[in-house]
């Protein structure tokens, strides 16, 4: 098939453009390879494939493989000159390898299409970049033996050749580390709408090995491997995770295809999906999982069986049992190696630290004497003194007739001079009130006695009275 190269504009766009969509980034490469290495244009080097491989790079963050222009960022990408970018992109163009999508334009708001009804003042501008879809040039089609069904962008590979049926069965039939990663489940999020990372340590992948090394052999998903969907049923559970993932905080950064392969245990077990969003619901998720396909997995397993979650019978694999030690041998190894690897440490615990701890330990557990106290509370004396001042039948003894008995009972005091013990003067001094107390009593019932019997007493007759002189 003869090429030439497509260098009018009109014919750079993709409503125009004779070259197939492309979405894979690995099928970009190798159709810049296949272009580039065929001379096909006189300028196309290494530096061409250069600017292919950044573009494929970021391939995967749109749906339809198309990628943002941004010449400024490749420029500290690939530390290029500007020129020389664009120079390059044009070469890409004339070989049907990139298709314009939109044009960039410094006049029109990308957020007026980006906020749509939310764009209003305040919402700032910012320019239109210019987009370009990643395309596959019919030469490079022809030449891998595929056949298309229509023409243009939207056109499909519908058969292949003789050479390229071959061709595609060597390429099915390398080993599985030369093959890249299937797109099912899609792994792939989008950072700005991602979710947001587990913090506490390092990656749980971090100390895994390389599934291509050898030796090593990756268990696969034991939810995985008891059942395989159709194409059919793989587009009913993305629909069913796509009325799942809005009722669900921490699943709704990831992918609807990441769910909808997480919740195949659930799907097959006749769970609809609001069934699904009470189960998933139910989960305490502090922080939204970096691998949602890992966690919704993970838990599925361990929540069917703990009991908490009830599967079909036999959809998911045993879990691994440890071997049981019925003969205890292992547990002997075990301590015969601890006792290998702490035995001279504590023999040298023993010979020059136990007896000076035991000594300190000794010492710290003996009780120290409390010192004596310095001086004598007021008013404390001895039970004895307190039970002799309360009535024999210990009833009806107020706190005055107790104190006062008490005070009877003191010695006087022997010298005149104050008395240096705390509460000595106030005793003194309730001493001298009981006694003065004492002698008025007596005073009052001496003078009551002294009344009653002048009362008694007859008076003496007289003289002057007329009764007595009448001889009565």
């Amino acid at each position: 098939m003869p090429f030439s190269l497509v260098t009018a504009a009109a014919d750079q766009e993709v409503t125009a453009t004779r070259s197939r969509q492309l979405r894979r980034s690995r099928e970009f490469l190798a159709a810049v390879s296949f272009m580039v290495k065929g001379g096909y244009h006189p300028g196309a080097n290494a530096t061409t494939y250069a600017l292919a491989r950044d573009f494929a790079q970021r391939m995967h963050l749109s749906k339809d493989g198309h990628v943002v222009y941004g010449v400024a960022a490749v420029q500290d990408r690939l530390g290029l000159s500007r020129s020389t970018i664009m120079k390059h992109t044009r070469i890409l163009r004339e070989l049907g390898l990139l298709a314009f999508v939109e044009h960039g334009n410094a006049r029109r708001n990308a957020l007026r299409a980006r906020l749509g009804e939310r764009f209003g003042p305040g919402s700032g501008f910012r320019r239109t970049a210019t987009l370009y879809a990643p395309c596959a040039p019919p030469l490079w089609d022809e030449a891998e033996g595929r056949l298309r069904a229509g023409g243009g962008y939207t056109s499909r590979i519908r058969s292949f050749t003789a050479a390229g049926r071959a061709r595609a069965v060597k390429h099915a039939r390398r080993p599985r580390a030369h093959r890249p990663a299937p797109r099912t489940p899609s792994c792939v999020v989008v950072s700005h709408n991602g979710p947001a990372p587990v913090s506490g340590g390092r990656s749980k992948d971090s100390a895994r090995p390389p599934a291509h090394q050898p030796g090593h052999r990756r268990e696969r998903d034991s939810q995985a491997c008891h059942f395989v969907f159709t194409s059919g049923q793989t587009a009913a559970a993305i629909a069913y995770a796509q009325r799942v993932r809005p009722h669900i905080w921490w699943a709704q950064g990831g992918c609807l295809r990441q769910l909808a392969f997480a919740l195949r245990p659930l799907i097959v077990s006749g769970f609809g999906w609001e069934e699904t969003v009470h189960e998933l619901s139910r989960w305490s998720v502090p922080l939204r999982p970096t691998s949602l396909v890992g966690y919704v997995s993970s838990q599925i397993r361990r929540r069917a069986r703990t009991g908490l979650l009830a599967l079909r019978e036999g959809l998911l694999a045993p879990g691994r049992q440890l071997p049981v030690d019925e003969l205890g041998e292992r547990h002997a190894r075990m301590l015969s190696a601890r006792q290998e690897r702490f035995a001279p440490v504590f023999a040298r615990y023993r010979q020059v630290h136990a007896g000076s701890l035991r000594a300190a330990l000794r010492l710290a557990r003996t009780p120290s004497p409390r010192p004596a106290s310095g001086s004598t509370p007021w008013l404390r004396e001895a039970d004895t003194s307190f039970y002799a001042a309360q009535r024999p039948d210990y009833t009806h003894t107020s706190v005055l007739e107790i104190y006062r008995r008490r005070a009877e009972r003191l010695p006087p005091p022997s010298a005149p001079h104050p008395p240096t013990v705390p509460g000595a003067a106030l005793l003194a001094e309730l001493a001298d009130h009981a006694a003065a107390v004492a002698a008025c009593a007596r005073l009052r019932a001496q003078l009551g006695e002294w009344e009653r019997s002048a009362r008694l007493a007859p008076e003496p007759y007289s003289q002057g009275d007329g009764k007595q002189g009448s001889g009565r």
